[in-house]
């Protein structure tokens, strides 16, 4: 198996396997990349303030509810969860805030 693929193995029976394969630099590129930040719009034009609405507020708010739960528990990878959960934030609110701004959207 290729590394940085992602494969999908059925089993006959109950077993449902996915394997993922990834080298330590598919996160090097952004953990080491000191403007990563500055690729969320919200970061560089100081319009900080997003109104989300539908699915994409439904799915904010359940990642706000682990949050919350992460932050009361005393597991020692909690804190990199965080991490893992604020990034998917971000990134959630961006591609909104894109499709909203795409042409024939507003």
């Amino acid at each position: 198996m290729s590394k940085d693929r992602c494969y999908h193995l059925v089993y006959l029976g109950k077993r449902d396997v996915i394997i993922i394969c990834f080298s330590e630099d598919l996160f090097r590129g952004f953990l080491h990349d000191p403007a990563y930040f500055e690729r969320f719009s919200f970061f560089n034009r100081g319009n900080d303030v997003c109104q989300l609405r539908g699915e994409i507020r439904q799915r904010t708010e359940g990642l706000f509810a682990e949050l919350i739960e992460l932050s009361n528990t005393k597991l020692d990878t909690s804190m990199d969860l965080i991490k893992v959960l604020m990034l998917q934030l971000l990134i959630t609110i961006e591609e909104a805030k894109r499709s909203i701004l795409a042409p024939g959207n507003y």
